[in-house]
């Protein structure tokens, strides 16, 4: 069973990476975010596999076609790894009703992740055959050609706040330590791209799951379990009112998590969506009629700011996150570009190497 595909595994795991993180990181490398709208570099990699393995994960009814068994589509040299084959779909789980829920798998495998893959390395250390040193060098020098592209690249020129700076700055300002939740939209996509996350349990979000409202509850139950951390909720202006009067609950048990809220004044991706499908016709996406949220904050005894221009941002995030703050909830309302849309993305139904990015528009 142990062919070139297989020869890769490990030296596969190391690269799906956009970003290094130092020498502290177990292969030097960190892997990224490979989804309808991930890194390029992860998508592109996962491509040409001919073995998927699933971990305790589900695949949501929109995922890209080709993490749910399309056909190959990719290069003539990656194309000699799998010889056009559809993937094999593996799958770990403790609870064997989720598997094949939503897509058919080859290998069902029922048990604690853990034990399975401990199980997986024993039987790989046995093995007598030797990796293939030609393959692995041939699959890094792709990498490195897909690493050139800069999937992630944005306007830093712009009058006009940037969305992904403000995650940029957060990330930097907060050392890349905090605890950081998200409500669904845009602002999430954004959020699982531009804060490094280099530590484990430090993102909290509902996944495919799509649940609007619930980052202010999660940063809640985060601040409540680790009281000392920086937590902050990572929000849009439709998600945040959903669950807003928890204000009132932060403000009685003194809970000082930071709410950044991107506010481009709309349901951001359900706008972008509106836009590339449906020939920019705009269907109940625009928020017309939005709270003052600075006053909203403050009228539940919080600290409240608007930000308006890119170079305030690096600022209020000092000060909210800074020594005179740092016991009080502060709720940060970033008005950002409007127009602006999340790249990469996949449209649905399309492959890994069918993604749109940026600089191809």
């Amino acid at each position: 069973m142990r062919d070139a595909t297989v020869d890769l595994i490990s030296e596969y795991a190391a690269s799906l990476t956009c970003q290094d993180v130092g020498p502290k990181a177990v292969h030097a490398v960190k892997r990224s975010l490979i989804d309808s709208m991930g890194c390029a570099l992860a998508a592109y990699a996962a491509e040409p596999v001919k073995i998927a393995r699933r971990m305790a994960a589900r695949v949501r009814s929109d995922a890209p076609a080709s993490l749910i068994g399309s056909f190959i589509k990719t290069s003539p040299e990656m194309a000699a790894f799998v010889n056009g084959a559809m993937a094999t779909q593996w799958a770990v789980d403790v609870d064997p009703s989720s598997i094949s829920k939503r897509v058919k798998v080859d290998v069902p495998i029922v048990g604690d992740v853990k034990g399975v893959l401990a199980e997986m390395n024993a039987l790989l250390a046995d093995d007598s055959k030797k990796p293939n040193a030609a393959a692995i060098k041939a699959w890094w020098k792709q990498i490195e050609e897909w690493r050139g592209k800069n999937c992630l690249e944005y306007d830093r020129s712009s009058s006009i706040i940037k969305p992904q700076y403000v995650v940029e700055k957060l990330w930097e300002v907060t050392k890349g330590k905090a605890f950081v939740t998200s409500d669904v939209g845009q602002h999430q996509m954004w959020a699982a791209q531009y804060y490094k996350f280099d530590q484990p349990r430090r993102w909290l979000n509902s996944g495919g799951l799509g649940t609007m409202g619930v980052g202010l509850p999660y940063a809640m139950g985060a601040q409540f379990a680790f009281p000392d951390a920086q937590v902050a909720c990572i929000t849009g202006e439709g998600s945040i009112q959903m669950n807003i009067q928890e204000l009132s609950t932060c403000k009685q048990f003194h809970l000082p998590l930071k709410i950044i809220l991107l506010n481009n004044r709309y349901l951001g991706m359900v706008r972008q969506w509106q836009q590339f499908f449906y020939g920019n016709r705009y269907s109940e996406s625009y928020v017309d009629a939005l709270p003052d949220f600075v006053k909203l904050a403050e009228s539940y005894g919080h600290v409240g700011m608007k930000i308006e221009k890119p170079g305030e941002v690096e600022s209020a995030l000092k000060e909210a996150f800074g020594p005179k703050l740092k016991d009080r909830l502060v709720f940060m309302d970033f008005i950002t570009d409007q127009s602006e849309n999340v790249f990469p993305m996949i449209p649905g139904g399309k492959g890994l190497s069918e993604m749109i990015l940026a600089e191809e528009l």
